[in-house]
């Protein structure tokens, strides 16, 4: 498969583990942790995306009881479901990051990693 032909939908991580604007850094790390993740988005009241929190971010001694909007990025990327995995991996090198928030139709759709794509390559299912 060619890298501009496959789409985001086809590689993301679909069950998402999700947090919300109001849990605390301590909930948010046992989240992480039970889940084996490096990140999770944080949702706002109506479901929206409004951050995601990395293992990075928790690397520091934050205390636990504090809300998780306080220990979280203040930037995030998203990308739509239907742009293609190039698009992706230009956006994850462009800004040095190493997961996208993927939306499909302004929801939260799932995450993708720069682990996926490396996946990718590893299978054999991109020519490099």
């Amino acid at each position: 498969m060619i890298c501009g032909i496959m789409k985001v939908h086809d590689l993301l991580t679909r069950d998402v583990i999700t947090a919300r604007t109001h849990d605390s850094v301590e909930t948010v790390r046992d989240r992480m942790a039970a889940n084996a993740i490096h990140a999770l988005p944080i949702l706002d009241g109506s479901g929206k995306a409004a951050g995601l929190v990395t293992s990075t971010d928790l690397l520091t001694s934050i205390p636990g009881d504090i809300p998780i909007t306080d220990a979280m990025g203040e930037v995030f990327y998203e990308i739509h479901s239907h742009d293609d995995i190039a698009a992706a991996a230009r956006l994850m090198v462009r800004h040095n990051i190493h997961h996208l928030v993927v939306l499909h139709d302004g929801e939260v759709a799932g995450i993708l990693s720069s682990l996926d794509l490396v996946k990718l390559i590893a299978d054999g299912k991109v020519a490099v």
